[in-house]
């Protein structure tokens, strides 16, 4: 993680109270630190992308620095908590997403493509590592090869952005209840695909804070467009 870079906290349902901004931490103490502040009180974020160059509030969007793609299998649930926001996670919902995964994730061993992936609470994330280029269009050619190969619809299509924001890890994920309590954005390493979905949601319960290495070797040419 490159230093400084963006975070921003959201609640689950805009309220006139609370109009949030996207800040900046210069290093790993001060994104410890806010971590801490917002885990549990609100859904905490961090871009995707690294940029070049900041101004004192902000990343320079033209700096992007494009050597990474961000998959988010996002499952469809239902039923909607209407005072927290929050969604009753539905793990046939979940499975969904998984049977997507899978198939995505043989294509990149196949390849050995460099990889790591997380369960977000409510679905998968994945960031594949490929070679730097100019062109966000060459990130969609690949995100569009990795969409003919699911069947389920859970790929998200918006995640192709410059400014797209990921959840932060070992954060809670206050859109995605069960019970009395939410679900984790938690990282997972290869073994954790032989788990059933029942066991990934038990894991998601706490943070999962073992270091759990990049999978794959290879960085990824993206297409030309």
């Amino acid at each position: 993680m490159k230093f400084p870079r963006e975070v921003w906290p959201s609640a689950n349902k805009q309220t006139t109270a609370f109009a949030s901004k996207r800040q900046l931490v210069h290093n790993q103490n001060e994104f410890n630190d806010w971590v801490k502040m917002y885990s549990g009180k609100m859904n905490s974020f961090t871009s995707v992308y690294d940029y070049e160059e900041y101004t004192h509030k902000q990343a320079i969007v033209s700096t992007v620095i494009l050597d990474r793609i961000f998959l988010d299998f996002d499952a469809h649930h239902g039923e909607v908590d209407n005072q927290t926001g929050a969604q009753k996670i539905d793990s046939e919902q979940i499975r969904y997403c998984y049977d997507d995964l899978k198939k995505v994730l043989l294509h990149l061993h196949l390849k050995d493509y460099k990889y790591d992936m997380s369960f977000s609470g409510r679905g998968f994330h994945v960031y594949v590592y490929g070679e730097p280029v100019k062109d966000i269009r060459r990130l969609t050619a690949f995100f569009n090869e990795m969409k003919t190969l699911t069947t389920n619809g859970t790929l998200d299509s918006s995640a192709i952005s410059s400014r797209r924001l990921r959840r932060i890890r070992n954060t809670m994920n206050l859109k995605a209840s069960y019970g009395d309590g939410c679900y984790y954005c938690i990282p997972l390493c290869a073994e954790d695909t032989s788990k059933s979905v029942e066991q990934l949601l038990e894991l998601a319960k706490k943070p999962n804070t073992r270091k759990i290495p990049q999978r794959g070797n290879v960085l990824v040419k993206w297409p030309e467009v």
